[in-house]
């Protein structure tokens, strides 16, 4: 038997087809497999990044917390922390003989405490800024140095500009610009 060009034509064609639709069906389901697949992955790589991602909400959210009760308790002490020290230095001013040992007595009650407070929960900055005020106070009390209000008054625009700074509020040192 002799094939023709025809033939021989028809019969590549036939098995080019069936290669090709056998091809055809294999690449489909590679496709479909590999579609499957990289879904499968692409969903447990976002239930990972879902879980990470609540849980650094989570985190946040303590810190947040933390960072917002530390602030609470910082000016609820700094609140504490002022009048004792006005209250001493207007009776000082007005009447230096008012201050009496029992004042002191008390003074140096709450003192010691709003010490231990700003110790424990003050930056040091503000830490330092009260000290110093208070040595200014004592050195005045005992004789030491005279006591001059404006120079009261510098120690403690510091000392709530140190306040200013821990508890986030800029905006630079406190200066007093008036004239008294």
């Amino acid at each position: 038997m002799q094939l023709t060009t025809t033939d021989l034509a028809k019969i590549t064609l036939s098995v080019l087809a069936s290669f090709g639709g056998g091809g055809a069906i294999v690449a489909y389901f590679s496709n479909w497999l590999g579609k499957m697949w990289a879904e499968r992955f692409m969903q447990k790589e976002k239930a990972r990044y879902e879980k990470e991602l609540e849980d650094f909400k989570a985190q946040l959210n303590r810190e947040s917390d933390r960072t917002t009760q530390t602030l609470r308790e910082k000016l609820s002490l700094y609140k504490e922390a002022i009048p004792p020290l006005v209250d001493l230095i207007a009776r000082y001013q007005l009447t230096p003989a008012d201050v009496t040992p029992a004042v002191i007595l008390e003074f140096e009650k709450k003192r010691l405490a709003t010490s231990a407070m700003l110790g424990m929960f003050a930056a040091v900055p503000v830490f330092d800024a009260y000290n110093s005020l208070i040595d200014y106070i004592f050195n005045c009390l005992e004789g030491k140095q005279l006591f001059a209000f404006a120079e009261f008054r510098v120690l403690g625009y510091k000392m709530m500009s140190e306040i200013r700074e821990d508890v986030g509020i800029s905006g630079g040192e406190l200066v007093y610009r008036g004239n008294r």
